[in-house]
Order: structure tokens, then C-alpha cells, then sequence
């Protein structure tokens, strides 16, 4: 930096990447810096003192102006993040593959780049990555940018890592792209060993919308052994920008607050329901009411369940009431119904409120904290649905009680075998209970007549406070004792009250992201946490959207030429002479009715998953809706249906415009037409949608080829039917011709009056749906039993004939899945007879075939077959080899038609499990528990989706859903690539993928044979598969899953054709899989001398008794420390930094008792040694002297009777430290990160 020709050259540019700079921490300050530039770095930081040169490191070297600012959240070893207004820049070193990162970082740093780029788009703004990177790609660009022109012609495992991360992630490779000219493709390292391209520009697609040029410079080896690389950027509004801060969402004006109209009764009745939301101190009142007496010394019982055999056939479930010692009241009971642990839990709080005196304070103790919390914080919700959760007949019935009580109930949790002897009375009683003989079936004893609302509080005088109270000090001393929190009153001291805001806020998207239970909901609450620029509008205006959102939402004008016009007109006559209020005829008068209090609980159920949507016009949301009362909900709802009217906010929707993903910007016809309606009214189109479904399930309106939204009908069905008329196909040695059937806005551009003829000649009368005139609000266009009634008639129009597959004595010509229509046949012929047929049908039902998307497929025969050719209407359609189809990717050139389907779920896992990953930058490490938790919600869904479909029965794509599962398991332990496989597994209580889908695959082996009626086409499809393996002439779904059981690593016998469908055959299948399952990776840890600590471990269960657990989430990944969680972590798995490990992976391997203490190089460094033994170190015999204090002092006199009785056997005592004593843990924790920090002070013996 101090050459005035290199400055020069610095000069050349606006901004200058310097990577491999050996700058040591703190070193800037030595470096002379440029007039007109900031300086900007990141350094390594080593952890083992001893290392005598400092390598890696990434320099920028900016002009001021542009405003550059490091992000410190995203910024790590090696890797810089730097933004501005218009770019985010990611400047990165990656050491070359099979380097030791370890003496540096915790992660691998090509990991951690992935994980970077995972996450860096939530920024929102244009994403361009320049580094160094040690991968080599042969040309190829990833994502959009398909094969560039490269002088390298080599691919590495990095590089093909690296274009996955790339097409995962929306990237491309910009190196060798032709519009840059062969220049960009040069050779960018001139080592000694040979030349490569591993020096890349990397952009999304809006990144490379802003780099203009781009070269690679002759190398000057005077200077280094890269070339330079140079990207012209241009540097100014954003793409798309328009007229910049006027036209992005951030620079609207704050909108005021609606206010509710109050012209009619239904408006004043909306008020009404509003005004029924109960504030967060109300909830429980409000459920319970409020007590009415109390008395000066409450009562005091505990309780507990226990199940014997728990999540077994032959469990036995009991549940204990313990007053005292020797007191008669004190119950012992069998549980009736379920048999498990859970259940006994809530039945001895029911038994324990029975045997109270309603008329005095009490005081429930319970080591059960999901009972507790269910009757305390999540009680107002779930009531709220009618109890509509596990064991909800039991927790309904104690809310009851609790409602009818006088006087106020406390819960307090206790923990549970901490050696308090009123809680162990209650464990004693609930085993006794346990052994008792069953008992009747549990009778629900509640009633509804008040409407669920609170009755304690209603007359007499009112004690203050809540009836129901929740007592956590067990909890809160825990909480307490993990460290100061963002609420400690000293970490804030210092803050103003605008920055103790924002804290709060960040704390609070954070909770909402490690409880995100989808995957839309993750990258939402993802993007606000990464600060997400605000969100760029096209250069349009208002008008010319509306007038596009207005072309899509009305009929055509001009009529299409395919239009039956007459026909159409016709239709619109006769509906209009239909009477506003017709008479309701059905049986059940399933259109006249009133809505009943169970339909508004079951409707309330199904919002949940949506409780953060978007909201109409008049701001109501769902969650508020969740919240209303339901007596005032159900009275809205009737009061609608009696009236003939609706409130006024329901007829006025939103209309915005979504742009479609990687769609330009600037253009309207890009964007989505979402409608915002009023949230209340979508509610009670939900309840509708309930009438209409019960009553074309009674008429059997719904033709069985039609699968979508129907109660028993599964998404994938109509998948796995086209996967056997395919096996079925191929076994007469046909082809299969499928034509996917694409519609222009089929839900927005149907016909209503057509709907409703073809409803009322049905039968549909009544005052639920009003006549087409006034339908707007009751006619739901998105609704999809609608759709599926307007479309009942389609199978009418496609004509049956011999060339249809069948599929055990059915032909299956179309499958519907709501507006997916696929059709098929074995000849082309048969193939166009039934597209003329939807043609037909879309004539005379006035809707258009989006002939550009909809497309033909031949699978089948993958040889000696031309491609057909057949049309839609005059228009020649596509034959294309893959084609995605219900979340599948559908493909003819492979071996089996969901063979590509791996590689994009894996793609898909790999991303949303490195945001995951990369959070840990924004939070911190976060609990195990969490992180397993977003595993489950986030990235098992990929791993696992279409298992029941797609068969593993091809080791290749298994292992791609494999190693995502194990690398983000290791992520999550900090476990190193090195360490084994199964104890991922037998520590996590996460089941291994090969497994988890083969038991998703026999559940729905199950759910076909048990659950589907004989006419539907999904157990008909089934049928055949059984039918084509028995007769052994080709290949089926059965087929398959047999060879997949056949593989497993232990004989596991299928069952008979005879009893494939045979519920008892299933099940007993599926548990000798997860038994086996089970064995193998217990035989795994005890075969190996790897595991020697886990080797016999046992541990304590609920019940007090010792018993062995494969697969469980261990207690050592509870610990609140992520540093001596994970320190511990890597001991008892072997994964340690210590020389009995470490030398296992020399060349040649160092023999074990050559290994030897880095200290006294007497004895093999082993974990017992260090940490018991060696006395060759004063460091290490001081920390050891405080560790042996602490565990005598916190160790129950049993257990350190014990370690003493073992002498010197220290593998022994190093058995019950790590795994036999829950209650020191932590103390062994901490003692283990203290040698782990230790030990990196002193280098490793090498013999």
C-alpha cells in the first residue's frame, strides 16, 4: 500500500477486493490509506496462540462517496459483507478444499459463504458476490446463467456445490457469460501447479442487470498468481427504480386508522364483535370468569400421570392425587381412553378439581408444564374452537370446572424426581393407578349452556385478580440463572428509549422466527429481521394496472371466437329470472338453517394457520376475528343469513398487484391480481363452503376424478394415479400420453350465472346463496367447492373409449385437482379425443385453454416412440420431457417418472436450512432445541416430500436428501465432518431420512387401503399396483416398496399380496422398520470404539425407572451455554480437538498408543486423561480441583458415593459425569469448554 504505483492502480477504480491479505487483527492501522477512500476488512482470528503466520483475510479499499457500510450481522472469517443503497456486496476468500479452517472458525467457511448467500437477498437489494472461491465450475453459470465460455473445463465437488448454492438461491455465475465476451472467461490463477478459473463475479438477477462488462486482465506475476478481475457496475437507481423514494412502498404516507361504519344494524353488528376482543389480561376472565370468595390458607394437591409402555400397544396409563401422607383422599386411577403419559397428566388435574371443594383456594401442583400451559395461556384459544385438541374432552371438561368454581386456582409447576416427596406421592399413585384394570370409555360431562363464558364471577362480590392463575418460579429461577437478559436493567443503562424500542422489536421478530411453522413464514419474518429495503414499484401507474387487473376480472370484449355465444346469453337470462330468496328443499336444509356454535369453532380452527393474512379494507384481521366472541360471531352470521343483507365494509375489496417471481418489474401485465377482502366476510364464506361441501358430498355431486380440497382426499392421490397408469401402461407395453390442461384465470373468469343453474338443477335453493344478482358476497369465485361443482360436468365432455388406461376396472381418462386437469390415453388419437372434449367444455362453460402452457408428456415407453402431434383447438401443443405437476416435477426421460424430483427438493432444503444456519449471525447460536424445531418446520418438509410417491428404491437420490440431513445436523451439534453418522440421530431424536420417508411411505400404503372408499381412483390405483406385482410381469408402486423394505440393513419380512391391505400386516410392518431402524443405530454406537462413552448408557424416564433410549433429544442439549453445550457435545461423540481423535486421520494413521498427552506424554490424550488424570499441567489441575469441588458440592451424596467407589477407573467416571448424573451437567459443560480453550494454547504431539 505504500507503492505509489499500486496506489495509482487503486486510484483506477471505484472499489478495489483484495483477498488472501495476510492482514492480522488490528492490522489496518499500519496499511497507509488513499485519499478519497474508506478501508474496510476482515481478519482472521486464530485460536491457537502458537501459529506463527497469519494467512486469509478479504480488504476493500472504496471511494467514500459511494457510502459503503460493512454489515456486521452478515460479516465473518473470510467473508465481508459490505451495502449501500443501491448493491450489497459480498467480498469473500474461500481456502481451497480440504484445508484445515478449524484453528479460525467453527464453521467451514464455504459453508458459511452458502449460508450467506441463502439469506443476503432478504436485504433487499441487488446481490453481487466477488471472491476467491477454490471452486471450479468448468464454465457453467447456475441459476439463469446456463454455460458461459471458459478456458477451464473442470468441475470440482466445490463447483458443483457451488452452481447448486447458485440455482437454489436465484444466482448465476457471470464469468464467461457471452454478452461479457470471451475475456471473462480467461484463467484468473496462474499457480505453479496449473492454471484454473476459481476467481468469480457472482450476481441475482437483478445484480446482473447493473454489471455492464466484465474482464479478466493478463496476469502481472510480479504482483500475484491471480489476475485481475474487473466488473464495469453501473451505479445510480435501482432497476426499475422509476422515480425513486416517491414510487418505493417505504415513502407512503402512514394510512389513518378505519373507522367502521355504522348505517345499518349488520355495521352496528360488526362494531359489536370488535368491541367482543378481550384485551391480553381478560382472556382468561373472560373463559373463566372471575372468583368470588377465597380462603386465607389455599389447598394444596399434587398431581401426575404415568404410562407404562408409553407409545406402545400394551401401555397402561394412570393417573395420582396426593393430598398427604396417608390421607384418604389421595386417588390412584386408571386412565380412561389413550394410554399415554400426556392424557394422565390432564386426568389427574380433572380428578383433582372433582375432589376439591370449589369453594376454596386451591393450589394444583403438576410437573406436566404442557397441561399447566394449556389451561393458562393457550386455554382462551383453544376454547375458542371447542377444545379441538389432544385430549381436548378431558381439558374442555376441567375448563368447565374451573368456569363453575368460586374460588381462584393456582398452578404451579414443580420438577419432576427432584426429590420432593408430596410430588413423588403423586408419581407413586399414578404408577399404582397404571396397574389397575381398564376402565369405560371417558364420558364428556360439560354443557353450553352459558355460551362457554366465565360463571364464577357473576354475582356476589369479586375477588381482585384472575381466578386462574399460572405459577412458574421454577421456571423464572432457571431463566434467571442462564445470564442477564435484553431486559437486564444494566445492559440497558446506556440505551435511549428509541434504540430499547428497536431491541424490542428485534427480540420479538426473533421469537416469531424460531416459531415459524412455515416455510412463508420463516423467509417473512427472515426479511423484516435482515432490515429489508423497501420494496420497489414498476414505472406504471395506478391506471394502467387497474386497467389490466379489470381485463382479467371480466368477461371478455370481444367474446372469443371459442365462445358458445348463444349459449351464454341464454344462461345469463334464465339466472336473471331467478327469485332473490328461493325455498330451501334439501333434507337437512342444509341452505336455510342457522349456523350452529360448532361451525363457528371448526371455522375458527381453519384460520388458524392464516392468523397473520393480509386484511381487507376495514382492517379486521383473522387473528382478531380468533379472538371475537363467539356468541357475538355466530349472531353476525345469522343475522346475515335472516336478513338477506350483508354489512357494507364486505362488498368493497382491495385490489394489489404482486409482480411475479423474476418477472421484469416494469411491465403490468407482470403482476398478480390479489383481491383483499374484508376478513369477516372471508370467515363466513368458510362457513358456507362448509354447507355447500356437505351437501354435494350427500348428493355425490363430485365426479371421483376430481381429488382437490375434499375431505379424505390427499394432495399427491392424483400423483400417485398417474405414477401406476404409467406401471400400468408400461406393463402392456403402451405409452402413456398425458396432456396437462392449463386455464386463463379459471377461478376469477367463471361464468355465475352458469354456476347457478347448473347449482339449482341440482337442487341448491335456500338463503344461503342469494340469487346471481346479489351473489357478490356469498358467491366466493376463489371458493374451491365452487369451482369443482362448476366443473362436475366436465367428465360428460370427455369421451370414454379403448384406448383409456385402466386402472382396476376403471377408465381414468382425467384427473382434476381443482383446475389442474390432466388427461390421459395410450394413443395420440385417444389423446386429441379428449382435448377436442375440454375444448368443447370450455365453449359452452366460457372459458379459455392457455394453449402456450398446457402440454403434452409421453411416458411410458421411453423408446421407439415419435412425439405426437396434437392440438387445442387449431394450435399444435408442446410435447416436453418435464414438466412440474402438483409440487412434483414430472419427467419421461428418466428411469422413473419422479426421479428429478429428488434434485429439486434437495435444492430447496439445502436453502431454507442455510438461512436457518445463517441466523446464528443475526442471533446468535441458538438452542438445540430451537434449531431442531425450524429442522422439523422447515427443511424435513423438502426432505420428505412426495416420499409417499417417489420410492427410494435408488441409493443416489437417497444420498442427496441424506447428506442435507446430516450436514445440518452436524451444523446444528457443531459437530465437524468427521464425526459419525448415527450418534446425529441417537442424540437428536430426529429420524434418519431413509426411514422417516419409508414410515411416511407405509402411512399411506395404510391410508389407501383403510381410508379410501372403494370409488376412489387413488384406492383403485392402488388395487392395480397389488395386481401388476402379482402377476410378475413388470414393475408397480408395491413392486418398489417391497425392494425398498428388501434393502434395509435387517431382514424385515413384507407382507402377502393377500395382506397388503390389511391394517394389522401394515402396522406391524411399520414397526418392525423403526424397531429395526432403532437397532441399527444402536449396534452402530456400540461397535464402535469411537462412542466408548455412550456405550450402555441408560437414562431415568418419567417413570423413576432406568431404561435405554435410541433415538431422544438429550438433556445435555437443553444447556443454555451454546459454547459449553457444544464443547460437550464434541467430547461425548468423539469430535474433539484432543490427540486420541485428532491423530486418528494422519497419513499413515498413528497407532492409539501413540497418541500421546500434549503434556506428559506418558499416556494417550483421551478426554478421561485430560480431564482426570494427567497432572503434567498446573492449568489443568487447577481447573480440575474447581470441577471436582463443584460436582461433590452439587452431586446427590448417592451419586458421589459412587464416583469415589470407582477409584481410577477413569472411563468409568468419566460414564457417570457425561451420562449418569443429569443434575451436574452443566458443571461438566462448563469443565469442558475450559480443557477445550486450554488445549488450543499448546500445540498437539506429534510422534
Amino acid at each position: 500500500m505504500f507503492d505509489q504505483d499500486f496506489r495509482g492502480d487503486i486510484r483506477k477504480y471505484d472499489i478495489n477486493i483484495f483477498q488472501e491479505t495476510h492482514v492480522y487483527e488490528g492490522g489496518m492501522g499500519a496499511i497507509a490509506d488513499v485519499p478519497g477512500y474508506e478501508m474496510f476488512s476482515v481478519e482472521r482470528k486464530y485460536k491457537e496462540v502458537f501459529v506463527n503466520q497469519q494467512w486469509g483475510g478479504v480488504v476493500v479499499v472504496a471511494r467514500a462517496e459511494l457510502g459503503l457500510t460493512v454489515d456486521r450481522e452478515l460479516t465473518s472469517t473470510d467473508i465481508l459483507v459490505l451495502q449501500a443503497d443501491q448493491l450489497v456486496i459480498v467480498a469473500a476468500y474461500i481456502l481451497p478444499e480440504g484445508s484445515d479452517w478449524r484453528n479460525f472458525t467453527e464453521v467451514d467457511p464455504f459453508e458459511k459463504l452458502l449460508e450467506v448467500l441463502a439469506v443476503v437477498g432478504g436485504r433487499g437489494r441487488p446481490v453481487l458476490v466477488c471472491g476467491d472461491l477454490n471452486a471450479r465450475t468448468a464454465g457453467e453459470g447456475g441459476g439463469a446463467g446456463g454455460v458461459g465460455v471458459s478456458q477451464d473445463g473442470t468441475k470440482t465437488t466445490r463447483g458443483n456445490a457451488l452452481l447448486g448454492a447458485c440455482e437454489d438461491g436465484g444466482y448465476s455465475i457471470l464469468n464467461g457469460l457471452p454478452k461479457y465476451g470471451e475475456e471473462s472467461g480467461r484463467w484468473t490463477s496462474h499457480h505453479t501447479r496449473g492454471k484454473a478459473v476459481i476467481d468469480y463475479f457472482i450476481g441475482d438477477a437483478e445484480a446482473g442487470e447493473l454489471v455492464e462488462g466484465l474482464e479478466v486482465k493478463a496476469n502481472d506475476p510480479r504482483r500475484s498468481d491471480h489476475s485481475e478481475v474487473v466488473a464495469r457496475v453501473k451505479w445510480g437507481k435501482r432497476v426499475g427504480g422509476g422515480d425513486g423514494e416517491k414510487r418505493r412502498k417505504g415513502g407512503r404516507r402512514r394510512k389513518t386508522a378505519y373507522r367502521l361504519p355504522t348505517a345499518t344494524a349488520l355495521d352496528r353488528l360488526v362494531i359489536r364483535a370488535v368491541a367482543s376482543i378481550p384485551g391480553p389480561e381478560e382472556q382468561l376472565r373472560r373463559l373463566y370468569g372471575q372468583a368470588t370468595c377465597e380462603t386465607a390458607q389455599p389447598e394444596m394437591v399434587y398431581v401426575d400421570g404415568s404410562c407404562i409402555g408409553n407409545g406402545t400397544d400394551g401401555a397402561r396409563a394412570g393417573a395420582g392425587v396426593f393430598f398427604g401422607p396417608g390421607c384418604r383422599r389421595n386417588i390412584a386411577a386408571r386412565v380412561p381412553d389413550g394410554q399415554s403419559n400426556s392424557r394422565a397428566e390432564a386426568y389427574a388435574i380433572l380428578l383433582a378439581l372433582r375432589a376439591c371443594d370449589e369453594r376454596h383456594s386451591l393450589v394444583i401442583c403438576s410437573d406436566s408444564e404442557t397441561s399447566i400451559k394449556m389451561l393458562t395461556e393457550w386455554a382462551p384459544g383453544k376454547a375458542a374452537i371447542g377444545w379441538r385438541v389432544e385430549h381436548g374432552d378431558l381439558f374442555g371438561d376441567i375448563a368447565d370446572l374451573l368456569r363453575r368454581r368460586s374460588a381462584p386456582v393456582t398452578f404451579r409447576k414443580v420438577k419432576a424426581h427432584s426429590g420432593n416427596k408430596h410430588n413423588d406421592g403423586a408419581d407413586e399413585l399414578a404408577k399404582q393407578g397404571a396397574g389397575l384394570p381398564a376402565v369405560p370409555p371417558y364420558e364428556v360431562m360439560r354443557g353450553r349452556g352459558d355460551g362457554g363464558r366465565g360463571g364464577g364471577g357473576s354475582i356476589g362480590r369479586v375477588v381482585p385478580g384472575d381466578k386462574v392463575k399460572l405459577d412458574m418460579r421454577e421456571a423464572r429461577r432457571a431463566a434467571g440463572a442462564g445470564g442477564k437478559t435484553v431486559g437486564d436493567e444494566e445492559g440497558h443503562a446506556a440505551l435511549t428509549a428509541a434504540h430499547e424500542r428497536w431491541q424490542r422489536k428485534q427480540e420479538e421478530l426473533r421469537r416469531e422466527l424460531f416459531e415459524a411453522r412455515t416455510e412463508m413464514r420463516f423467509w417473512t419474518v427472515l426479511k423484516k429481521l435482515l432490515g429489508e429495503k423497501a420494496a420497489v414499484c414498476g414505472a406504471f401507474t395506478a391506471d394502467e394496472l387497474m386497467a389490466i387487473f379489470v381485463q382479467r376480472m371480466n368477461m371478455q370484449d370481444p367474446l372469443p371466437d371459442t365462445f358458445d355465444t348463444r349459449r351464454l346469453f341464454l344462461n345469463q337470462a334464465v339466472a336473471a329470472t331467478i327469485d332473490d330468496v328461493t325455498e330451501d328443499e334439501t333434507m337437512s336444509r342444509v341452505f336455510s338453517r342457522e349456523w350452529g356454535m360448532g361451525e363457528i369453532e371448526k371455522a375458527k380452527k381453519r384460520l388458524l394457520p392464516k392468523l397473520a393474512a393480509a386484511t381487507g379494507e376495514d382492517e379486521i384481521s383473522y387473528e382478531e376475528i380468533f379472538k371475537m366472541d363467539n356468541e357475538v360471531l355466530l349472531e353476525l352470521c345469522n343475522e346475515c343469513i335472516r336478513s338477506g343483507e350483508i354489512p357494507s365494509t364486505w362488498v368493497r375489496t382491495k385490489l394489489i398487484g404482486l409482480c411475479k417471481r423474476g418477472k421484469p418489474k416494469d411491465d403490468p401485465k407482470n403482476y398478480r391480481t390479489i383481491g383483499l377482502e374484508s376478513c369477516l366476510l372471508k370467515f363466513m364464506t368458510l362457513l358456507i363452503n362448509g354447507r355447500l361441501v356437505e351437501w354435494a358430498e350427500e348428493r355425490k355431486l363430485i365426479p371421483p376424478s376430481q381429488n382437490g380440497f375434499r375431505a379424505g382426499y390427499r394432495t399427491n392421490n392424483n400423483v400417485f394415479v398417474l405414477r401406476c397408469a404409467e406401471d400400468k401402461a408400461r406393463a402392456e407395453k403402451k405409452p402413456l400420453y398425458a396432456a396437462f390442461v392449463d386455464m386463463t384465470n379459471a377461478f376469477p373468469s367463471t361464468e355465475q350465472s352458469t354456476l347457478w343453474l347448473k347449482m339449482r338443477n341440482w337442487g341448491q335453493e335456500g338463503q344461503c346463496l342469494i340469487g346471481s344478482g346479489s351473489s357478490t358476497a356469498t358467491c366466493h369465485t376463489c371458493s374451491p367447492i365452487l369451482w369443482a361443482l362448476f366443473m362436475a360436468d366436465l367428465p360428460d365432455l370427455i369421451p370414454a373409449d379403448d384406448a383409456d388406461i385402466v386402472l382396476d376396472g376403471v377408465a381414468m381418462g382425467s384427473l382434476e385437482q381443482a383446475d389442474d386437469i390432466l388427461l390421459l390415453s395410450t394413443t395420440p388419437e385417444g389423446l386429441q379425443r379428449k382435448m377436442d372434449g375440454i375444448v368443447r367444455w370450455c365453449a359452452v362453460n366460457f372459458l379459455e385453454i392457455n394453449c402456450t402452457k398446457s402440454v403434452v408428456m409421453v411416458l411410458g415407453r421411453r423408446g421407439g416412440v415419435e412425439a405426437p402431434e396434437v392440438r387445442f383447438g387449431g394450435r399444435v401443443a408442446e410435447v416436453v420431457a418435464e414438466q412440474p405437476y402438483l409440487g412434483f416435477v414430472i419427467s419421461s426421460e428418466e428411469v422413473t417418472m419422479l426421479r428429478g424430483h429428488y434434485k429439486t427438493k434437495v435444492g430447496k432444503a439445502q436453502k431454507v436450512g442455510r438461512a436457518v444456519c445463517a441466523l446464528e449471525q443475526l442471533t446468535g447460536v441458538f438452542p438445540a432445541e430451537r434449531a431442531l424445531r425450524l429442522y422439523m418446520a422447515l427443511v424435513d418438509p423438502h426432505l420428505t416430500h412426495g416420499c409417499d410417491i417417489a420410492l427410494d428404491n435408488h441409493a443416489g437420490s437417497l444420498r442427496l436428501l441424506e447428506r442435507v440431513q446430516i450436514s445440518y445436523l452436524r451444523r446444528v451439534l457443531g459437530l465437524g465432518k468427521r464425526s459419525m453418522i448415527p450418534v446425529l440421530f441417537s442424540e437428536t431424536g430426529i429420524v434418519p431420512v431413509r426411514y422417516r420417508r419409508l414410515l411416511i411411505a407405509l402411512g399411506y400404503l395404510r391410508y389407501l387401503a383403510v381410508d379410501c372408499t372403494g370409488d376412489q381412483y387413488a384406492r383403485r390405483a392402488l388395487n392395480e399396483a397389488i395386481a401388476i406385482d402379482f402377476a410378475g410381469r413388470a414393475r408397480s408402486w408395491i413392486t418398489e416398496l417391497r425392494e425398498v423394505v428388501g434393502k434395509l440393513p435387517f431382514p424385515c419380512p413384507f407382507p402377502a399380496h393377500a395382506d397388503i391391505t390389511n391394517a394389522r400386516e401394515i402396522d406391524a410392518l411399520a414397526r418392525r422398520v423403526e424397531e429395526g431402524m432403532k437397532a441399527d443405530v444402536q449396534a452402530a454406537i456400540d461397535g464402535s470404539d469411537k462412542t466408548y462413552l455412550l456405550h450402555d448408557r441408560v437414562e431415568r424416564g418419567k417413570e423413576g425407572r432406568s431404561h435405554q433410549l435410541v433415538l431422544g433429544r438429550r438433556p445435555y442439549l437443553k444447556l443454555g451455554d451454546p459454547a459449553h453445550r457444544r464443547a460437550l457435545t464434541r467430547v461425548l461423540l468423539s469430535n474433539h480437538k484432543m490427540g486420541v481423535e485428532l491423530l486418528r486421520y494422519t497419513r499413515p494413521t498413528t497407532p492409539r498408543q501413540q497418541r500421546l498427552c500434549r503434556f506428559c506424554r506418558r499416556k494417550v490424550e483421551t478426554p478421561e486423561h485430560l480431564w482426570l488424570e494427567c497432572r503434567a499441567n498446573a492449568e489443568v489441575c487447577n481447573l480440575r480441583e474447581e470441577f471436582v469441588a463443584d460436582v461433590m458440592r452439587i452431586g446427590t451424596n448417592e451419586e458421589t458415593a459412587y464416583l469415589r467407589g470407582l477409584g481410577t477407573d477413569w472411563v468409568a467416571q468419566m460414564k457417570a459425569l457425561t451420562v449418569g448424573m443429569p443434575g451436574v451437567v452443566a458443571v461438566v459443560a462448563r469443565y469442558t469448554y475450559q480443557v477445550e480453550q486450554l488445549i488450543d494454547k499448546y500445540p498437539l504431539y506429534r510422534p
